[in-house]
């Protein structure tokens, strides 16, 4: 019998025949060890079957269910028969495939392309009525593939748009290609996020290759010299966060840099660090995020600041003896 349909009466019975007469002939029948009392009964006196609407789905003996049917008499002593009884439940396909979890995330670095997931629904109907198939519903499909047996890929390289813990969400279905036997059946859906993390794929480069700048040999320690400036377009902060250095060019220390901002300063008064015919300085500058990037090494932007310096009216005029 087909799950979930009805049989009874003339659908199915047995009957047992007594050759006896009176009470010893009579024959009345009843189920041994019936644990299907609540779906399956037997008139006592026909033999006929009353079987209730069956669900394979939530049996725990598989397909087929054994009844022993015993036919007795009335006599004394009463004479039985026995009979073996095979109900054989076959499946609809009254269940859609469905996901243990209704949502998954996935954090993959910029750049990732190939399988990420593998999606498994489960489906508790039986041969074709439970062969899974997958499909994208809602998602980037110039980006994102599904393979029919479930492998979710990224086929293009993901990128940054420029947004910190950026993210793409898609959204998956389970489906049977068997038609349901109820309009009311849905598909499992499960929804996918992916946060992108940022990959140190980007350095540090300054906006000018060289800075000049004019100052007096009289500037007050302290003083702001010149500003340098590096860019890094990495998105997130510990790969395009900056660090200035001065790397030559000043082996007095004369000057000192910010190394977050960039601002170069007056450490040493000029007149007392180089000799008075030093007309410049010119400092190789360097910048850089510190990280390592996705070859593995250490890139370093670098910079020229030339400081040319200005003498100050600060001698007097003296007359020469002839």
């Amino acid at each position: 019998m087909t799950e979930r349909t009805l049989m009874k009466y003339s659908s199915l019975f047995v009957q047992a025949h007594d050759t006896d007469l009176g009470p010893n002939g009579e024959v009345e029948y009843e189920f041994q060890n019936n644990h299907w009392s609540s779906h399956i009964a037997i008139n006592h006196t026909t033999g006929e079957i009353h079987v209730q609407t069956l669900d394979r789905e939530n049996r725990n003996d598989g397909d087929e269910i054994q009844l022993l049917v015993i036919a007795k008499d009335h006599g004394i002593p009463e004479q039985y028969g026995l009979a073996l009884i095979k109900i054989t439940v076959k499946d609809i396909n009254d269940h859609a495939p469905t996901f243990n979890e209704a949502s998954r995330t996935f954090d993959l670095k910029e750049g990732y392309t190939g399988v990420f997931y593998h999606a498994q629904a489960v489906d508790p109907d039986k041969d074709v009525n439970a062969i899974i198939h997958y499909r994208i519903i809602h998602g980037d499909e110039s980006i994102l593939s599904i393979s029919d047996t479930g492998d979710v890929s990224l086929w293009k390289p993901l990128v940054l748009d420029g947004r910190i813990n950026d993210s793409i969400t898609l959204e998956i279905e389970a489906y049977n290609t068997v038609p349901y036997t109820n309009t009311n059946i849905t598909n499992g859906r499960q929804t996918l996020t992916i946060h992108i993390q940022d990959i140190n794929d980007k350095y540090p480069v300054f906006s000018s290759s060289l800075y000049m700048v004019n100052i007096h040999r009289s500037l007050q320690t302290g003083s702001l010299v010149a500003s340098v400036h590096a860019t890094d377009k990495d998105y997130s902060s510990e790969y395009n966060t900056v660090n200035y250095w001065i790397a030559g060019g000043d082996n007095d220390n004369t000057f000192n840099i910010d190394s977050r901002t960039g601002n170069i300063y007056l450490q040493k008064p000029i007149d007392s660090a180089p000799p008075s015919s030093q007309r410049s300085f010119s400092l190789t500058i360097q910048a850089s995020d510190l990280h390592r990037n996705v070859n593995g090494s250490i890139v370093n932007a670098t910079t020229t600041l030339d400081i040319k310096l200005l003498d100050d009216n600060d001698n007097f005029p003296a007359l020469m003896k002839g």
